[in-house]
């Protein structure tokens, strides 16, 4: 798994790249004032999900046994500039909640299993493109050790526990970080962890974690220089092209409110790609309200079956669109952070494949759902904006068993996402 998605996710950066590198020798005449070089340390708040994949042999695959939660970490790094990039180290620790459970109940008496990431340590080396003096575009690729728990439980009480460590070179983050006030910063960033296989016994684990960050920081030395900054020259249509991944984690559950069946665990994986446009009105010098809609296309899906010859059943996320209102705050004038809510409609097929192709017979299905997130978007030239997004989607409870609500199925889904942007204004 590591050695497939890795270059599928690289994949997806060099047009974007090239665009920012294209796009800030234009707006830049000269080589970046070296602000970023220097010590930095800070924290940051993280949410995540899971899809981590089971193979039992020839036998037996499932590609996405799902899990999320919260996260809080540390780190410290150094930066050193030389002329419009930026290299550098950081190295850091994140204390988490990523679980997913499974549960059965009848009436008082309850049993079920829990899996949690509880901790994680990493290093990664990275390599930024100054986009502006006030705002870095970067990646990174490092290495990181996970620490997982397994649990049985029984009425609510653990009777069982073991744990285990799973590491891995496979460590991709790609953010921005911006300028907010003299030394401190702020930034956003994902971060996907493709790690090593463990086997047990021939049951063969491969985890994969993708987590959205917020992060402050403080760097090291002399303090950045403040600049005017005016809204009105961010307003107006604009639009555009973006891509990402997307992991969701759905919760099936069967029976009534006393004795049911209830698993936590249902995940999907893929990358997403799709256009938006909207428009933004300024209110104050910093600060912009809008709207926006999208249509985006997804290969995420998740998969229960024979391991070698993709024969079971296949869960898939095809598309989906997006109306939202969006709230943005300029911390320099080529810089803005903003935060979103809205609705999401997606579209999505069940039913059992053959050689990985449907065999006829499947279900489609549409769902509403509420999303909300944030993002960061960097003016590269006076119309260009690279940008890099993070949505969070709960959608409406799915009836399976075509009424009644004996068998139901609730997603929840993240999607990060870059993307090139453009602005129709003068």
């Amino acid at each position: 798994m590591r050695r497939s998605l890795l270059p599928r996710f690289l994949h997806a950066t060099p047009v974007l790249a090239a665009l920012a590198v294209s796009g800030a020798m234009v707006g830049q005449a000269q080589a970046a004032p070296d602000t970023w070089s220097g010590f930095y340390v800070g924290a940051d708040l993280g949410y995540g999900m899971g899809a981590t994949k089971l193979v039992i042999g020839d036998f037996f695959e499932w590609n996405a046994l799902g899990s999320q939660g919260g996260s809080v970490g540390a780190f410290a790094g150094y930066n050193q500039q030389f002329g419009d990039w930026v290299a550098g180290f950081e190295f850091g620790g994140t204390l988490s909640d990523v679980q997913g459970h499974t549960e059965l109940v009848s009436g008082p008496d309850s049993i079920g299993t829990q899996t949690l990431t509880d901790w994680s340590a990493g290093v990664t080396a990275r390599l930024g493109y100054v986009v502006s003096p006030s705002t870095l575009l970067f990646a990174g690729l490092g290495g990181k050790v996970y620490h997982g728990l397994g649990r049985l439980k029984e009425d609510g009480i653990t009777q069982y526990e073991d744990d285990d460590q799973f590491t891995g070179m496979g460590v991709v983050t790609v953010g921005i970080e911006t300028v907010l006030s003299g030394n401190v910063r702020i930034r956003a960033q994902y971060d996907l962890d493709l790690l090593q296989a463990n086997d047990y016994g021939g049951l063969v684990v491969t985890p994969m974690v993708g987590t959205a960050k917020a992060s402050i920081l403080y760097a090291i030395g002399d303090a950045a220089a403040s600049e005017p900054v005016d809204a009105a020259k961010w307003a107006g249509f604009y639009a555009g092209a973006v891509g990402g991944q997307t992991i969701g984690v759905a919760t099936l559950r069967i029976g009534d409110d006393t004795d049911y069946f209830s698993h936590a665990g249902f995940g999907s994986a893929g990358w997403t790609g799709g256009v938006v446009a909207g428009y933004n009105l300024s209110v104050t010098e910093r600060l912009l309200l809008g709207f926006e809609g999208g249509v985006s296309a997804s290969t995420s899906r998740t998969f229960v079956g024979l391991a070698t010859e993709e024969d079971g059943f296949q869960g898939t996320n095809d598309w989906w669109i997006d109306a939202r209102l969006r709230a943005g705050y300029l911390t320099s004038q080529e810089t803005m952070l903003y935060g979103f809510a809205g609705l999401t409609r997606m579209h999505s097929t069940l039913g059992t494949v053959d050689d990985g192709e449907w065999t006829g017979g499947e279900t489609t299905f549409e769902r509403n759902g509420a999303t909300i997130g944030a993002g960061i978007e960097a003016q590269v030239t006076d119309n260009l904006l690279l940008r890099a997004e993070y949505a969070y989607s709960l959608f409406e409870e799915y009836d399976m068993s075509g009424g009644g609500g004996f068998m139901t199925l609730t997603q929840r889904q993240q999607t990060a996402t870059v993307g090139v942007i453009y602005r129709f204004n003068e």
